[in-house]
Order: structure tokens, then sequence, then C-alpha cells
């Protein structure tokens, strides 16, 4: 695995972490 591809991933995970956790709040409002 390549260090570019580590960071892309790693970035991917922490949107989707935010995008979940805004989702999760907003559902249960």
């Amino acid at each position: 695995m390549s260090y570019s591809m580590f960071i892309t991933l790693l970035a991917v995970g922490i949107i989707a972490m935010f995008v979940y956790v805004a989702y999760r709040e907003k559902k249960g409002d």
C-alpha cells in the first residue's frame, strides 16, 4: 500500500464518520 493511498483512505474514513454522525443526529432530532 502506498502512502498516498493510505492518506486517501484515512480522509475518506474521517469524512464518512462525520457524515454518519451528522446524519444520525439529524435523524434523531
